[in-house]
């Protein structure tokens, strides 16, 4: 491997959102939600001279909700970039509740874009020019019931995501920074996931969720990298009476999954856990102190073949609500 370029990037984004409540009624309740975003990114080298990517982007939302049984979220979105051009997307999003048996049935459908980032297309180490935006349509369908007087809810939602043109990665042992990236023509994700959530009491819940999916790249018949069958995940949380600290215990498990070594060959990533605590306390209507607990357990373990993962670390900090009532 060679001696790498620096690479520096900068992202300017300006938002705007306005909500309108067109009815509000004992039985309907139908907002409206509209906004724009415009963002700038600027990225230089030591070996190439300034690059920029400009975006702008309009959506609008509808949300309506009937009585206690139904309700649904429509929303579109245009974007045009500077170098990826135009992109239109979509999403539905519909719930209806079955009062009389405590179950629910819940689904969505819906277009993505995604444009290479500034430094997948300019960075000299593994930018390449050549990348095509990512267009997928995924959709899916699930079922929720309550149990034991609504004390239990368990969930059972499939899954599918078709993308288009992927961006992936490749280590390669040649070239600058070892690796490439490249488009994948056609990759699919289907899956299943499974979650439930039991009250312990009146102020302690657990939660559990088992997620297995099958990523595949279609072009070439194989499995996509870096996506694991098989995830579990539960979790604890408390909170201490009315006034005092809301606490949280968040375990996840990951399957082994296939990565690309330094040669470019398939290997296999173990396994790993992760333990991850948060603690959060209201001083005031008007500001929040928290801590969090990151890998707890200092796992040693890899996401990506050759890269380290953060051990164990403390965050803490305050929430301070400013205006309003």
């Amino acid at each position: 491997m060679f001696g790498t370029a620096a690479f520096e990037g900068e992202t300017q984004q300006l938002d705007w959102q306005a909500n309108l409540l067109l009815l509000s009624s004992d039985h309907h309740r139908n907002t409206l939600t509209t906004g724009a975003a415009y963002i700038d990114e600027q990225a230089s080298s030591t070996s190439l001279p300034r690059d920029s990517l400009q975006t702008t982007g309009i959506f609008v939302q509808d949300q309506v909700v009937l009585g206690d049984r139904w309700s649904t979220v429509v929303g579109g979105r245009w974007d045009e970039y500077s170098l990826a051009g135009t992109a239109r997307t979509y999403r539905v999003t519909s719930r209806y509740t079955l009062v009389d048996i405590g179950a629910a049935i819940h689904g969505s459908i819906g277009t993505g874009f995604r444009a290479p980032a500034i430094n997948e297309l300019f960075d000299p180490n593994l930018g390449n020019l050549d990348l095509r935006p990512e267009e997928s349509f995924g959709w899916e369908m699930g079922w929720e019931q309550a149990l034991a007087e609504g004390n239990l809810v368990v969930d059972a939602t499939y899954f599918r995501n078709d993308i288009d043109d992927l961006v992936v990665f490749q280590f390669t042992g040649t070239g600058v920074f070892g690796g490439q990236l490249f488009n994948v023509e056609s990759a699919l994700s289907t899956g299943v996931e499974l979650a439930g959530s039991l009250r312990l009491g009146a102020d302690t819940t657990a939660t559990a969720a088992y997620t297995y999916t099958d990523a595949r790249n279609r072009t070439h018949g194989t499995q996509l990298v870096r996506r694991p069958a098989n995830k579990v995940r539960l979790g604890l949380e408390h909170q201490f009476g009315d006034s005092g600290p809301l606490v949280s215990l968040n375990y996840q498990w990951v399957d082994q999954r296939d990565d690309f070594d330094g040669g470019g060959l398939i290997t296999r990533l173990d396994e790993y856990s992760l333990l991850n605590a948060t603690v959060s306390y209201d001083l005031s209507d008007r500001l929040q102190l928290f801590a969090r607990l990151d890998n707890v357990t200092d796992e040693n373990y890899e996401e990506v073949f050759g890269f380290a993962s953060p051990r164990f670390g403390v965050y803490s900090g305050a929430v301070l609500l400013l205006g309003g009532e």
